[in-house]
């Protein structure tokens, strides 16, 4: 029995990744890639990247436009995100955390925002913990100002699917297999770039 409950569990984030990508053959599937972007960042690690690949392998041209999408939907996301962890987090937050068994993890974010402020934030779209995490991190206790979650989210956001959605508009199928399979080498090349981006800015600002 606990061998089939384990089957399942290890099934689940394939059969997420199928349902998310069968929903680009809806007539509103930008829609739903923006709805998706905004449970990513606000209340559910719901990822939009299954939906945002197979709309762009779709139409290549329009990549730009669903990365935009994408961005919009995820900044939208963190200012939900943000309220629940300033206003409603004993109640709603709290909960919705230990649900996710993530709350050591929220802890972490904590300490990390210390140390790092905004760049945090910037490169939480390249970690394996839930993007939500960190949103409600920033407003737990207003840890982070509320302009400062949105330029680094902006920043974050706009840099992450810009770069997938121009690599999918050059390179198509090819680009998303290696995706898949090799994240760890996707993150550090993220993060390389943001890291420098962060650093050039404060340089010359």
């Amino acid at each position: 029995m606990s061998q089939n409950r384990t089957n399942e569990r290890s099934a689940l984030p394939a059969r997420l990744t199928a349902w998310v990508e069968e929903l680009s053959t809806k007539a509103h599937a930008r829609w739903i890639l923006f709805g998706i972007a905004v449970i990513e960042g606000s209340v559910f690690p719901l990822p939009p990247d299954p939906l945002f690949f197979t709309l762009c392998l779709g139409s290549p041209r329009k990549s730009f436009l669903f990365a935009a999408i994408c961005t919009l939907g995820s900044v939208a996301g963190s200012l939900i995100g943000y309220a629940i962890g300033s206003y409603f987090f004993e109640s709603f937050g709290r909960p919705l955390l230990s649900g996710l068994g993530v709350e050591n993890a929220f802890m972490g974010v904590l300490l990390q925002y210390r140390e790092h402020g905004i760049l945090t934030l910037i490169l939480a779209g390249l970690t394996p913990v839930p993007y939500a995490v960190f949103t409600m991190a920033a407003g737990f206790n207003r840890t982070l100002p509320l302009g400062t979650l949105f330029l680094g989210s902006l920043l974050g956001r706009v840099i992450r699917f810009g770069l997938l959605g121009g690599l999918l508009m050059a390179f198509g199928e090819p680009v998303k297999r290696y995706l898949t399979s090799h994240r760890l080498v996707l993150a550090a090349v993220l993060s390389a770039i943001l890291v420098l981006s962060y650093f050039s800015v404060r340089w010359f600002l």
